[in-house]
């Protein structure tokens, strides 16, 4: 008996410690959610940026591989 109430302890114990983690995550995630779901930047918009970095990238990339850009 004394051994089953020790474990029921313990799992209390640990029921505790991942409430409170999962807590702390979900208010992680509530504070990052706004951020990436109403950035206000629409789905063309990002492609065209991103594609607009990684030409800048492969020119920088040739500069420094001495490559001409023209």
């Amino acid at each position: 008996m004394q051994d089953q109430n020790q474990a029921l302890t313990v799992a209390k114990s640990d029921l505790e410690g991942t409430q409170k983690s999962l807590d702390a995550a979900l208010a992680y995630y509530d504070n990052l959610k706004p951020s990436c779901i109403n950035s206000g930047v629409t789905y063309g918009d990002r492609v065209a940026k991103r594609k607009e970095e990684i030409e800048s990238l492969q020119n920088s990339l040739k500069i420094m591989q001495g490559e001409d850009l023209a």
